[in-house]
């Protein structure tokens, strides 16, 4: 099933898909136990579509973004890697979402959710001082 025919019915089966034992499988084992999980559709693009998946965890409510591919992206969740290794990380001043893990027969990128303000709305619609 592919998200270009972005049919309901692809979008439900992934969606569907991202049960807590595939979680389970993939995230790290002290964000655990991953029960009932709740999915909420972000944003759907033509070869995309990006999701959070939430659950409750001991500290809190614990949550992930998810984008599930039209086509396989494991290059998506490599190049992150690599340039979150190069200055990129959570410490520094400028970040970028933490990759967590691909799932390939869901074509799934799991990463890190990201609170603060995104780069793109600061360049289209900052201050001055911040777009430059």
């Amino acid at each position: 099933m592919s998200l270009r025919n972005t049919g309901t019915l692809a979008l439900a089966a992934i969606l569907n898909l991202v049960t807590a034992q595939t979680l389970g499988r993939v995230l790290p084992e002290h964000w655990r136990p991953i029960r009932n999980v709740q999915v909420q559709v972000l944003r759907r693009h033509r070869t995309r579509c990006t999701f959070e998946i939430s659950w409750p965890g001991a500290d809190g409510r614990r949550a992930v973004i998810g984008k599930a591919y039209a086509t396989d992206r494991a290059d998506v969740y490599r190049a992150m890697a690599t340039i979150r290794r190069v200055g990129f990380a959570s410490d520094e001043e400028f970040t970028m979402p933490q990759p967590i893990a691909y799932v390939p027969e869901l074509k799934l990128l799991l990463q890190g959710k990201v609170h603060g303000t995104l780069a793109k709305e600061l360049v289209f619609t900052g201050p001055e001082r911040d777009r430059l």
